[in-house]
């Protein structure tokens, strides 16, 4: 036997050390188990071995002997398990032909080597990400032997380093990932005179302070650049974004001024661009008008304003990601921003957005239909250079730029299909066509001026786990369908105007708190303190309101028969009194009658006449 692969074959307990009589194997996965104790020594039998992967167990101890003799080994991956101990010189002293070592995510593992020690190996690939024992906060002096390094993944190490040692320069290396770190010095011109060839930087999570990125214009085959959560400031030179540029991420720095934008820029095939909590500014970034790849777009926390160009909703047909929460956008939603067919997240909330919800929010193909694998559209790519990794049946997505053969980092755990317009100043009503969005999970219309009520096809919305409708003029009784939802975990009517008892059906009976429902004058029921009568329908809220209408209906209806009375008793015995009492106005009122109809009879007599000398006259014609 020269292959075997159990990779996630759902095995348990220690490695039997009888696989290290299989002395012809060159080939052996038995990652993602879970698999415990020692890597057996047993493994040092295997002399033909070529390529060993054991990451993702709870893989303890590494026997003493286990890779000594491996003289043909060329992959080793040991990565994320419990390991703890120390690996010296000795566990790599005769492999030759290793050039992929990944040692990573054991956190109690530690590489203990001589400061000239010399490896026996030409690395390609080398992480030791998350595993502070193996970097111990400097920069690994054996690494400057390594003239073959194309992977670079010390994440998460302590490193705290001012600046990159000058003999480390590997002209062919393409990933560094210096992340989540201590490091604070100017790095990028070092970085671009050591490393000409980087395709995939990663700097982020660190104290850098630099204020300049114009040295790393200068990587002209960059693609991938990540310097989020640092202390960067200033402005974006237009030079770094270049049609190469596939992602980039510079949230959480202290970059001001508007997005640059020339005709020498050019972002046309970035999928992945992340500007949140800054402090840019002016409209939606122009340069985004090429960017027909873009998937996902994050423009969270600055200061940006104007409105939603139109052009979003027809340049970005690929946009799965839309996050412009809390900035300055203003006016309408515009109505073309539907036609993001492969829509997941749509975030404006904390905006001042007018207008109505828009109608066609049905046209979110992955928030209407059932996926066959039970899974949205982006999680199905399968590619990790996309950022995406899915968890949950689909329901939570990671979202990251970074990978490479062994390491995915996970930097955001985000709902997956989700709309967020709340904090805003909507008008209107809850369009019905969003109750068609069964796929969605989270839905929040919060906080605007949002009136009518609730449609009664809600509970057709069967993945929705999150419902808040809360701050709104709402009114109307709570829609029974509700109670179908049996995904729901957050659910938010409070401040409306909302009427009747509150349905306790189904799933709706686990909302035992108040505060879902405080602030409607006209509700009852638990669990509020305003209860329901049953007994007697005219004593509920909403059923003394119709009575009081209809108490002030009856009054209403009393006064208009007393006027008409009133005023005919005045208007009739007012005239006809007169006559009868005074004497003179009797006579003149007769004679003006009588005069009045002699002069109409004399004019309808003369009339005839002449209509009957017309009739003689034409006869005669």
């Amino acid at each position: 036997m020269k292959s075997l692969d159990l990779e996630d074959s759902q095995i348990y307990g220690p490695i039997p050390a009888s696989l290290g009589n299989l002395s012809s194997l060159e080939y052996l996965d038995l990652s993602r188990n879970a698999l415990t104790g020692t890597i057996p020594t047993a493994f040092g039998r295997l002399l033909n071995l070529r390529k060993l992967y054991l990451q993702e167990n709870g893989l303890m101890e590494v026997g003493h002997e286990c890779f000594a003799q491996l003289e043909k080994l060329e992959e080793l991956d040991i990565s994320r398990n419990l390991l703890k101990g120390i690996l010296t010189e000795f566990h790599f002293a005769n492999l030759y032909q290793l050039h992929i070592l990944s040692i990573g995510y054991n956190e109690l593992l530690q590489l203990d080597m001589k400061s000239n020690w010399n490896p026996p190996f030409q690395l390609q690939v080398f992480d030791a990400s998350s595993c502070i024992g193996c970097v111990r906060s400097e920069f690994p002096q054996w690494l400057q032997t390594q003239k073959r390094l194309v992977e670079l993944w010390l994440s998460n190490t302590s490193l705290s380093i001012s600046c990159i040692p000058t003999w480390f320069q590997p002209q062919n290396l393409t990933d560094l990932d210096l992340s989540h770190n201590k490091m604070a010095g100017p790095f990028f011109t070092t970085i671009v005179n050591q490393m000409p060839n980087l395709r995939r930087l990663f700097l982020n999570d660190n104290l850098i302070n630099d204020s300049l990125l114009s040295p790393l214009c200068q990587l002209k085959n960059l693609d991938t650049l990540d310097l989020s959560n640092n202390w960067l400031s200033g402005i974006v030179q237009g030079c770094l974004l270049t049609s190469n540029l596939f992602a980039l991420d510079l949230s959480s720095n202290n970059f001001s001024g508007t997005f640059p934008y020339s005709h020498g820029n050019d972002l046309s095939r970035i999928e992945v661009l992340y500007l949140r909590n800054n402090n840019f500014e002016g409209s939606m970034p122009i340069i985004l008008k090429k960017s027909k790849f873009l998937e996902t777009l994050d423009l969270k926390g600055n200061k940006f304003s104007g409105n939603i160009p139109t052009w979003i909703g027809d340049k970005l047909e690929r946009l799965k990601i839309l996050i412009l929460r809390s900035n300055l956008f203003n006016g309408t939603i515009p109505s073309s921003i539907c036609n993001l067919t492969d829509l997941q997240i749509l975030d404006l909330a904390h905006n001042q957005f007018d207008g109505i919800v828009p109608s066609k929010l049905s046209n979110f193909n992955v928030m209407t239909r059932k996926d066959t694998d039970g899974f949205p559209a982006i999680c199905r790519n399968g590619n990790l250079d996309h950022g995406v990794v899915c968890i949950d049946g689909g329901k939570y997505m990671v979202q990251s730029i970074k990978s490479s053969y062994f390491n995915y980092s996970m930097i955001r755990l985000t709902l997956m299909v989700s709309i967020d317009l709340s904090n805003n100043s909507l008008v209107g009503f809850i369009p019905s066509e969003i109750t068609k969005l069964k796929r969605l999970i989270g839905l929040n219309l919060s906080h605007n001026n949002i009136i009518g009520i609730v449609p009664a096809e809600i509970g057709e919305m069967e993945s929705l786990e999150s419902l808040d409708l809360s701050f709104n003029q709402l009114s109307g009784p709570i829609p029974l369908s509700l109670s179908k939802l049996n995904s729901l975990g957050t659910l938010k009517l409070s401040h409306n105007n909302f009427s009747g008892n509150i349905p306790r059906e189904g799933h709706l009976s686990t909302f035992n708190e108040a505060s879902s429902f405080d602030n409607n004058s006209y509700l009852c029921g638990d669990p509020l303190p305003i209860k329901c009568v049953i007994e007697n329908s005219s004593e509920l809220p909403f059923n003394k309101i119709d009575n009081q209408d209809q108490d002030e209906d009856k009054w209403e209806k009393w006064l208009l028969y007393i006027s008409i009375i009133v005023g005919f008793i005045v208007g009739f015995w007012g005239a006809v009194g007169s006559l009868i009492l005074k004497k003179s106005w009797r006579y003149a009122y007769f004679k003006y009658g009588e005069e009045a109809y002699f002069k109409v009879h004399a004019t309808i007599w003369r009339s005839i006449e002449m209509l009957k000398g017309m009739c003689i006259s034409k006869r005669i014609w």
